[in-house]
């Protein structure tokens, strides 16, 4: 089993699974970067993230996201990153072929704010209110009780908007999974944001009225 030399990147805050948005946004997109000397210089290794059932703390997630936008030069990086979050690649091909075929689409994001505390111990999500097929408003809570140290404090709260930004990359990508459109982002309201709390709108409708792909299909011989 890969281990860490640093156990203050990888005290039980997040599951690895959580960075594979990152790690599989990097591969596509800078595919000549070198990851696992980054990870090495937490004291990590690629190898730590390749089991799902690891954990990093709130302190690598913050000196790693932060890293990542300053080398990349790219503060909209997380939100990317999250957009990647439902794809084959990082969730894995079973759950992410339930995401893109389950027939209902608002069943979807009803139960995928109950599944965050799977992947993670530091922040909770309900769904405050929803208009089938039209939008779902959610709320997401950090919460600072189950951080041991100030230095833990300091370190969530340092990197709470990018938390926030990859939360919400992550739903406004389940449209372009379900259509397999890369460009099919649903739009989201910031309804408030602070220390304590997000609360954000995401607009669904486009699931009921998505663009058509045009058909390249050569035509029939004459």
């Amino acid at each position: 089993m890969a281990t860490s030399t640093n156990p203050n990147m990888c005290k039980k805050h997040y599951r690895t699974l959580v960075f594979s948005c990152y790690i599989n946004y990097i591969k596509k997109y800078y595919p000549t970067f070198d990851l696992n000397s980054l990870f090495q210089s937490f004291g990590l290794s690629s190898s730590y993230f390749s089991s799902p059932t690891n954990w990093v703390s709130v302190e690598f997630d913050d000196l790693f996201t932060h890293k990542l936008i300053e080398i990349f030069e790219d503060p909209n990086l997380p939100y990317k990153a999250g957009q990647l979050t439902l794809a084959k690649e990082s969730l894995g091909p079973t759950l992410s072929k339930f995401v893109q075929t389950y027939p209902c689409s608002n069943y979807i994001y009803k139960i995928l704010p109950k599944s965050i505390h799977y992947f993670n111990k530091i922040f909770k999500m309900v769904t405050l209110d929803s208009q089938e097929d039209s939008y779902f408003t959610y709320e997401l809570k950090p919460s600072y009780k189950l951080l041991k140290t100030q230095k833990e404090v300091r370190a969530l709260k340092h990197n709470l908007k990018n938390i926030y930004q990859n939360f919400i990359g992550h739903f406004c990508a389940i449209s372009a999974l379900r259509f397999n459109n890369p460009d099919l982002i649903s739009p989201y309201t910031i309804i408030k944001e602070s220390e304590d709390i997000l609360i954000f709108r995401l607009d669904i409708s486009i699931l009921n009225n998505p663009p058509i792909k045009p058909d390249y299909r050569l035509p029939s011989p004459p």
